[in-house]
């Protein structure tokens, strides 16, 4: 899942849900750093109310062919 194109589909639904949680939570999201090939993100955590980061936005959602059509 780590290496060749298994990397590049993780990396892509990471970068999806890291922007549904900053749509959810803008104040508590940032970018820190950016380039072509690179996004860091920074957020603070409060010990006595952490985020739970496994938050189901859909993208884990298996479809079949007929809820497809």
């Amino acid at each position: 899942m780590y290496q060749g194109e298994g990397r590049w589909i993780l990396m892509s639904r990471m970068y999806y849900w890291a922007q549904a949680f900053m749509e959810k939570y803008p104040n508590d999201m940032k970018v820190y750093y950016e380039s072509e090939d690179f996004i860091c993100y920074v957020m603070p955590q409060n010990m006595y109310h952490q985020y739970n980061f496994a938050i189901d936005y859909g993208y884990n959602q298996v479809q079949t062919q007929e809820e497809n059509n």
